[in-house]
């Protein structure tokens, strides 16, 4: 009789409580929503870099035509009128000469980096390449501006 007492007496300690689950779950979703967090600012951050990266590739492209042109003797005119964005469904057939097309450019840009703007400007001895664009129709305009001497 004593031991069916005691059996009866003894805590039952077979596993977790609801309540220990419920914490332990908790503290997990805190954890994966701080993780998903960082995985977005990260990936943000990323974005961002290959937008300006493009932005960089493309000034650098324009400067390098005009310098070529430059160095054939043909002093072709690279402006732009103010700030101009291109059409991205708009291709031009690209020619066995070397020229520089800006309407072509800006069309490239506008398809490489959505939502672009750019001004360059040119002189006998210098080129200016301003490149504009945004991350999203809410954020501020992001610029680059690369000047080469011809």
């Amino acid at each position: 009789m004593s031991t069916a007492r005691s059996r009866s007496i003894a805590p039952l300690s077979r596993g977790f409580s609801l309540v220990e689950s419920l914490v332990a779950l908790g503290l997990l979703a805190s954890v994966a929503v701080a993780i998903s967090q960082q995985l977005n600012a990260s990936i943000t951050q990323a974005h961002q870099s290959a937008l300006h990266h493009r932005a960089v590739l493309a000034a650098e492209e324009i400067t390098s035509l005009a310098m070529l042109l430059n160095a054939q003797g043909d002093s072709a005119a690279v402006n732009t009128s103010g700030w101009q964005g291109g059409d991205c469904t708009q291709h031009e057939t690209l020619s066995s000469q070397p020229t520089i097309s800006t309407s072509a450019w800006l069309n490239e840009l506008s398809c490489s980096l959505p939502g672009s703007k750019a001004n360059v400007t040119s002189s006998t001895q210098q080129l200016t390449v301003r490149v504009r664009w945004r991350r999203d129709a809410n954020a501020e305009h992001r610029e680059i501006a690369l000047g080469q001497a011809l």
